[in-house]
């Protein structure tokens, strides 16, 4: 069964895919990380603490999660966002999937994103502000939580901007162009 998730963006846009690791919802700054290999390095890097990871590679979990390659003992990344994630591992040293890892770290992750689309508004705007959150839910309440959640954590957003990314279907982006 497929649990729905939404990546929320500041200005009200939705990107619509799967939950692939815990449940919940969580805030932070989208950060890019272009490089093919290396996401079991960089979800455990002290640098990139508490940021929502955006993988740009097409595929993620391809080898799996192993001892050898932690850079600390658990995940500091806040979240996870990912174009395609890996059905199975295939590498010798793997010892659990990436899914059922950031599951046990209780880490959020959402796949079937646009990572290009991602990539491109971060030209226009450094500082993405975004939310992720799991679970069945209109768009207007996604906003309207993300909104909760971006006001807890002392983000500002343009009240013009999340209003008209509610007015407008526009801003709604899913899946896969589906």
């Amino acid at each position: 069964m497929i649990n729905p998730a939404a990546l929320v963006l500041a200005d009200g846009s939705i990107f619509r895919g799967e939950s692939v690791g815990a449940e919940g919802e969580v805030v932070g700054q989208l950060i890019f990380y272009r490089g093919a290999a290396g996401y079991q390095e960089v979800l455990t890097d002290q640098s990139y603490a508490d940021r929502i990871v955006t993988f740009t590679t097409s595929h993620l979990g391809n080898t799996g999660i192993n001892r050898q390659d932690y850079r600390s003992e658990s995940v500091t990344a806040a979240a996870v966002v990912m174009r395609t994630l890996a059905l199975r591992t295939s590498h010798f040293r793997s010892e659990i999937s990436l899914a059922d890892y950031l599951r046990r770290q209780n880490i959020i992750a959402i796949s079937e994103i646009d990572t290009r689309e991602l990539s491109q508004r971060a030209l226009l705007d450094s500082s993405l502000w975004s939310s992720i959150i799991t679970g069945h839910y209109s768009d207007k309440e996604l906003r309207l939580r993300a909104q909760q959640l971006f006001q807890q954590q002392g983000i500002g957003i343009s009240r013009d901007l999340m209003k008209e990314a509610v007015s407008t279907t526009d801003s709604i982006l899913h899946p896969l162009g589906a």
